[in-house]
């Protein structure tokens, strides 16, 4: 599909993102936040399909890698466990009614995640993101194009994330690939 997204969560969230102990329930656990990341990987693949006219009448399955089991068994059997998880799913259920892209998440360890670690590290000094040094490190990368979720997206994502609100799945089924996001070249 030739793209890849990146995207800094808010300060506020990133504050509240934890790896475990939540008992206060104020913490955002890190499988949320991956979850939320499958979901803009989905929606990434969505729009991409649709900018360039790919069919999907063979139903086609996007294959997923994620680098944490929980997100993975949110996506393909249940998110279920957990109170985000849920308002979440429902996002991502409304994204599955309104396309005939399948997705299959797959673990992948942090190990062969190269790409991945590599852009989540490359915040240069000043906050700004360093695009130039992935091109550098990863030249694959160069000729893909660059995912921008939609305010839409990110505002439905954030809500959940937030205040525990989630859209019905019915509205979100409504949404045209335009209204997720965009692909456009990166200019370097």
């Amino acid at each position: 599909l030739s793209f890849w997204w990146h995207y800094d969560w808010p300060e506020d969230i990133q504050r509240r993102a934890c790896l475990s102990n939540n008992q206060s329930g104020q913490k955002i656990p890190i499988e949320v936040l991956r979850m939320a990341g499958i979901i803009l990987n989905f929606a990434a693949a969505i729009v991409a399909c649709h900018k360039d006219g790919t069919s999907l009448d063979a139903f086609p399955m996007l294959a997923n890698d994620c680098n944490g089991t929980s997100a993975c068994n949110w996506v393909n059997f249940n998110c279920k466990t957990n109170m985000l998880g849920r308002a979440l799913g429902r996002i991502y259920v409304g994204m599955l009614m309104s396309t005939k892209l399948g997705i299959q998440a797959s673990l992948v360890s942090s190990v062969e995640n190269e790409i991945a670690a590599e852009v989540s590290q490359s915040q240069g000094k000043d906050g700004v993101y360093e695009y130039s040094r992935i091109h550098t490190n990863y030249p694959a990368l160069s000729c893909c194009r660059l995912f921008q979720p939609s305010d839409t997206l990110l505002g439905m994502i954030l809500g959940v994330l937030r205040t525990n609100v989630s859209q019905c799945p019915l509205t979100v089924a409504k949404l045209k690939p335009t209204a997720l996001g965009s692909i456009t070249s990166l200019d370097m």
